[in-house]
C-alpha cells in the first residue's frame, strides 16, 4: 500500500481513537470517578507509528489515575531544500517591490501573529531574501519578516482577482494585481518581525552551523558526534548541531554511508564522518537543484511541487527491497520518527 495511503488510514484510526478516549474521559468525568486535575491531555506530534500507540495504550494501562486525551498527526514537515526553493522562487518576484498593504485573515499559528504587523510592513520594501534553517528571511528596509513552514504552510504569489483559499491567513498586497499570501492547513507555521539583526532573534541565535556553509567541515560534525551517546540519526537532526537536516535527508545519508540510525553517535569513527558529510551535502544539493523533495503538504513558490522523492533509497521504502543487498528495508522509530534502513548494509 502507498505510504499516503498508510498515512490516511492512520489519520483515520487515530481520528477515531481520539474521539473514544475523549468519550470515555467525559464519561468518567461525568460520574465523578476521576477528578479534573487528573485529566491530561496530550499532544503527540510525529509521524504516526502502531508501535507507539500500542506504547501510550499500555502505558494508560498502567496508570488508572489518568485518562489521556490524544490527538495524533500525521506529516512530514518541510525541510532545507523545500525552504531554500521557496527562497529562490520567490527572490526574484518580490525584490524591490513595495508592500501596499497587509491584511490579516487568521492569526492563530503556532505563535499569534502581532496585530500591529500591517502597520509595520506596509510602505517598506523587499531587499533581499535569505534562510536560516528553515526560516525564511524576508529582508526589507527597515527590519526582517522571519517565517517558518511549519507542517504544511507555503507561500505563494497570486493573482489580486483570485479567491482566497480557505487556509489563506496573510495577504500582503504588492500592487499591479499580485499578492503574497501565506497559506497554512495546519497553521503550525509562523511569522515574526524584527527589527534588529535577524540571527540574534530568539528563534535563530542558538542554531547550529548550515550544512552547505563552510563552518560545517567533516572535523565539526566529527567532534559534534564524539560528544553524545545519543543515535547518531537524532544527532544529525539536532538544528543546535547541523541545521537543516531532517528525517528525509538524515535517512538517505545514513543509508548511503552504511551506517546504523541507531548506532551511539560517539561511536562514529573519523571515516564515517567525512562520508556523512559528503553525504549530507551532496544529498541537499541535489534536492535543492530538483526543487525539494515532493511531500503531501509541500509546494514551492510556483504552486509547484518537488522533484526529489523518485530518486530516495531508504526514506519511505520501509519492506521494499535494499537497493544494495535486495533484504527488505527494514524500520524503527528513533526520537519519534520513523527510520527506515537495511539490516544487512547498515552496523
Amino acid at each position: 500500500m502507498p505510504e499516503i495511503d498508510q498515512s490516511l488510514w492512520h489519520f483515520l484510526f487515530l481520528k477515531y481513537l481520539s474521539r473514544f478516549f475523549s468519550a470515555l474521559s467525559a464519561l468518567f468525568l461525568s460520574q465523578k470517578r476521576y477528578p479534573r486535575s487528573k485529566v491530561i491531555a496530550f499532544v503527540v506530534v510525529f509521524e504516526p507509528d502502531f508501535n507507539s500507540i500500542c506504547l501510550f495504550l499500555f502505558v494508560n494501562s498502567l496508570l488508572p489515575d489518568i485518562m489521556a486525551l490524544v490527538f495524533i498527526f500525521c506529516f512530514i514537515m518541510p525541510e532545507l531544500p523545500e525552504v531554500e526553493t521557496v527562497c529562490t522562487g520567490l527572490l526574484p518576484i518580490l525584490q524591490h517591490k513595495t508592500i501596499k498593504q497587509v491584511r490579516l485573515i487568521e492569526t492563530r499559528l503556532r505563535w499569534p501573529i502581532d496585530l500591529s504587523l500591517p502597520d509595520t510592513l506596509t510602505g517598506q520594501t523587499f531587499t533581499n531574501i535569505s534562510r536560516r534553517g528553515k526560516y525564511i528571511l524576508f529582508h526589507l528596509t527597515r527590519g526582517t519578516l522571519i517565517g517558518h513552514l511549519g507542517m504544511s504552510g507555503s507561500f505563494r504569489i497570486s493573482a489580486a482577482t483570485s479567491p482566497l483559499k480557505k487556509h489563506d491567513h496573510v495577504c500582503v498586497c504588492l500592487g499591479h494585481g499580485e499578492q503574497l499570501r501565506y497559506h497554512d492547513p495546519r497553521r503550525f507555521g509562523s511569522l515574526h518581525w524584527c527589527s534588529t539583526d535577524p540571527l540574534s532573534h530568539r528563534l535563530l541565535n542558538h542554531l547550529g552551523p548550515e550544512p552547505l556553509s563552510d563552518d560545517f567541515t567533516p572535523s565539526v560534525l566529527y567532534q559534534a558526534l564524539q560528544k553524545s551517546k545519543r543515535p547518531v540519526k537524532s544527532c544529525l537532526m539536532d538544528h543546535h548541531l547541523v541545521v537543516g537536516v531532517g528525517n528525509i535527508y538524515a535517512t538517505e545519508a545514513l543509508f548511503k554511508t552504511r551506517v546504523h540510525p541507531n548506532r551511539p553517535a560517539n561511536l562514529i569513527s573519523m571515516l564515517e564522518a567525512k562520508r556523512l558529510h559528503q553525504h549530507i551535502q551532496a544529498l541537499l544539493r541535489r534536492a535543492i537543484s530538483l526543487g525539494g523533495t515532493t511531500l503531501k503538504d509541500f509546494v514551492n513558490a510556483n504552486a509547484k511541487p518537488g522533484y526529489f522523492q523518485q530518486t530516495l533509497l531508504a526514506y519511505g521504502r520501509e519492506k521494499q527491497p535494499c537497493t544494495q543487498c535486495k533484504h527488505p528495508l527494514s524500520a524503527m522509530v528513533i526520537g519519534q520518527r520513523k527510520s527506515v534502513f537495511c539490516q544487512q548494509c547498515q552496523i
